[in-house]
């Protein structure tokens, strides 16, 4: 299906838009970021000892988890429009899916 030539109009216009005014529109406090990242650190260490036995659920090839995370990570460091945070979601669900049915 190819989408109406004004439906990619708009979205480029708001890619545009949302890279342009991230930063005001997302401000986010210094003291914010600092508990993000001591959060996503400790987070880290989590996988270091929590096993999947430990979560009742079979175990999986770790690169596939890394994949998933790396799309989730991309979305929030990379990404700036809306479309495209929403397609790293779907990616990373994907992958967690596809795990799942394994």
């Amino acid at each position: 299906l190819n989408p109406a030539p004004g439906s990619l109009v708009s979205e480029g216009f708001e890619k545009f838009i949302m890279v342009k005014l991230h930063e005001k529109v997302f401000a986010v406090d210094p003291d914010v970021r600092t508990r993000d990242k001591k959060l996503h650190a400790k987070l880290r260490l989590m996988r270091t000892w929590l096993t999947f036995k430990d979560l009742e659920v079979p175990s999986i090839e770790p690169q596939l988890l890394d994949l998933a995370i790396a799309q989730l990570d991309s979305m929030a460091n990379q990404y700036k429009a809306p479309k495209d945070k929403l397609v790293c979601v779907v990616n990373a669900c994907k992958v967690i899916g596809n795990v799942l049915t394994r």
